[in-house]
């Protein structure tokens, strides 16, 4: 099932009845742009260029965050190891 690409500029309220539920979020290669996906498998490019680079700092920070914790945990482990 090939994802269908969905851009739109969607009011700041939005409806219960309107709401999309998202499974994922992904990057499209082409434009190198975040979009979200829903859980229809529908490709929804409704992100503002503000909210694309707070994600993306977001995602930077929390994968050297993790990065910074398997180094702690590797370090941990090597000197119990030899002590």
């Amino acid at each position: 099932m090939k994802p269908q690409l969905h851009k739109q500029n969607l009011p700041t309220q939005v409806s219960q009845s309107s709401r999309v539920e998202i499974q994922d979020l992904a990057s499209l290669l082409p434009t190198r742009t975040l979009v979200l996906v829903s859980i229809a498998n529908e490709i929804l490019d409704i992100l503002t260029p503000e909210q694309q680079q707070k994600l993306a700092a977001r995602i930077s920070w929390e994968l050297a965050n993790l990065y910074r914790q398997w180094r702690l945990v590797a370090n941990w482990t090597n000197i119990k190891c030899y002590a």
